[in-house]
């Protein structure tokens, strides 16, 4: 479903705080995941991967919380990444249309 953007494998979709809306050219909206991977991880992951499905980096903060921006030919692509109180982070990633 969502195979223009990658996803870690250690995760797991948080369907209700999700809302996807579907486009005949992709999809928007947002999705929200738990993964096993510590936010250092996630970010690399997302930083080798993204262009690899056509995103290009527009900025990346590495930080408490991790912020990453991309953009492809008709969609931005917003992914922050929280480390968990305990184990593993939180990955949202909110893809809007561009004017």
């Amino acid at each position: 479903q969502f195979d223009d953007i990658p996803i870690p494998i250690k995760s797991k979709l948080i369907r209700q705080e999700s809302i996807i809306i579907s486009k005949k050219k992709g999809w928007l909206g947002r999705l929200v995941f738990d993964t096993s991977e510590n936010q250092i991880e996630v970010f690399d992951f997302f930083r080798n991967e993204l262009p690899k499905f056509g995103w290009k980096k527009v900025s990346e903060i590495s930080s408490e919380s991790s912020l990453l921006n991309y953009k492809n030919n008709e969609r931005f692509a917003s992914i922050q990444i929280f480390e968990n109180t305990l184990f593993g982070s939180k990955i949202k990633i909110t893809v809007t249309e561009i004017e």
